[in-house]
């Protein structure tokens, strides 16, 4: 489609709906975080190792350690070190990763970060390279362009809702990607690319919903783009929430199967497309295989790290890591009722007013879904001349299916989400919520022709 073709309303909607995303990661404008927690970041830690890579390929070359992102650490030995220098960098973990990329500090040591591939941190590297802008421009251009990108990926999606609900569903999304706090930090991280993570899940439901309105016809080119997606992410993000990416990238098949009324391709396009992207996790973890094994030096020592990093996100058997850390240990005995009750009482959407925050839980939205759900069923049986009865199954099933997705990440990796409740909010998003403010939407609208209805009605004289 041309441009100029395009109705002025949606590129104008389009726009501002990129301007407000982007207002919120890049400056904080609606006030969702507070000042200092924003202005720290999302990941200071995480960011430090892309601090240290980008030093690092400066110093000895792109092309050394690829993808591979690391901590600059002290040059002296820790014997060598005094009590001061030691407390300083317990204090400051990203000291000399920080030092090496602002001042250019000479790197003697460093540790490889080996359980992602980090692909990102080899394009800001290049970038770096080629164009040698000082670090200050370097960390502008980079949070601007991280949040263009999820911006314009959660903006296409909020025009995938609104194609497939309504206006409502739009508006109250829009609302929700606007105040939540996760969505803003995320701009400020430079460990995630988190429009990737919505990628797989974006391409599925553009092309199925092309095929529903017979557009195109689903075919194995289709099943290649939305891998190809899948395999995106896992170059960029590798094995970081791989059950939800998984389950997040088949629930558009789910959804459309259920709108079309046919569960029999549902269940097929869905097998298939679990083999496509069982494929691009298949690729994935062979890059990252060969990238562990330039730094172990051997298949088998990769192997066994790969096998190291999902114990101890899992919560498996890692004595000497629970000697050490005390959080891990907790992870440990934590139950998995506990992990999801944390969760649920994160704040979904929050705005701070002087030293006041006003948010909103997640178990408060999911009661409105809740809700929303059954008064569905109930407009369902009161205008059913009116209902698409596909529709309601697709949304309240969808969104059921979509639940799962966050829920088995939550469940598998419990020490994960135990440790990192600052960033794992971010999976109710995927696709959780996007279904539920759909189903929202979509209950407004039956709820107005409803009571319109009713009121349109004479009254009967007794």
């Amino acid at each position: 489609m041309q441009l100029s073709k395009i109705p002025k309303s949606k590129l104008i909607l389009f726009t501002v709906s990129i301007v407000v995303l982007m207002l919120g990661q890049l400056g904080n404008f609606w006030r969702t975080v507070p000042t200092a927690k924003f202005e720290s970041g999302l990941t200071p830690l995480c960011d430090g190792f892309v601090f240290g890579k980008i030093a690092y390929a400066e110093q000895f070359g792109l092309f050394k350690n690829i993808g591979l992102m690391l901590q600059v650490t002290s040059p002296l030995k820790p014997k060598e070190m005094s009590e001061e220098q030691k407390l300083e960098f317990r204090m400051d973990r990203t000291l000399y990763s920080r030092g090496a990329f602002f001042d250019e500090m000479e790197i003697v040591n460093y540790n490889p970060y080996l359980t992602k591939t980090a692909l990102h941190v080899f394009f800001y590297s290049a970038i770096d390279q080629i164009f040698n802008p000082s670090p200050k421009t370097l960390l502008s251009f980079l949070y601007a362009q991280k949040a263009l990108l999820f911006s314009i990926i959660l903006t296409f999606i909020i025009f995938w809702v609104y194609k497939t609900s309504n206006i409502y569903a739009a508006v109250l999304m829009l609302f929700s990607f606007t105040f939540s706090p996760i969505i803003t930090l995320m701009g400020k991280s430079l460990y995630f690319t988190p429009y990737t993570f919505f990628l797989p899940f974006l391409a599925a439901c553009v092309l199925l919903h092309m095929d529903y309105k017979g557009r195109i016809k689903f075919s194995t080119k289709h099943y290649l783009i939305v891998a190809g997606a899948f395999l995106f992410n896992m170059l960029f993000q590798s094995f970081e929430f791989i059950s939800t990416k998984g389950l997040m990238a088949v629930s558009p098949f789910i959804f459309y199967g259920i709108l079309k009324g046919d569960y029999m391709e549902m269940i097929k396009r869905t097998f298939k497309a679990g083999l496509f992207y069982g494929g691009a996790i298949f690729i994935g973890l062979f890059f990252l295989l060969l990238q562990i094994k330039t730094v172990k030096g051997n298949w088998a020592a990769a192997t066994e790290h790969i096998a190291f990093s999902y114990s101890k996100r899992a919560s498996g058997g890692l004595k000497a890591e629970k000697r050490i850390n005390k959080k891990v240990l907790e992870s440990t005995k934590v139950s998995r009722v506990e992990i999801l009750n944390i969760y649920f009482n994160e704040a979904a959407h929050a705005i701070n007013i002087g030293k006041k925050e006003k948010f909103t839980r997640y178990k408060y939205v999911f009661w409105l879904y809740l809700i929303s759900g059954i008064l569905l069923l109930f407009f369902q049986r009161k205008i059913p001349e009116i209902v698409d009865k596909n529709m309601v199954r697709a949304l309240i099933l969808g969104t059921l299916f979509a639940m799962l997705a966050p829920l088995s990440w939550h469940i598998i990796f419990r020490g994960h989400s135990y440790i990192h409740t600052h960033f794992n909010t971010l999976l109710w998003f995927m696709p959780f919520m996007i279904f539920g403010w759909m189903l929202v939407g979509y209950t407004i609208e039956l709820g107005v022709k409803y009571f319109k209805q009713n009121l349109d009605s004479p009254a009967e004289i007794a």
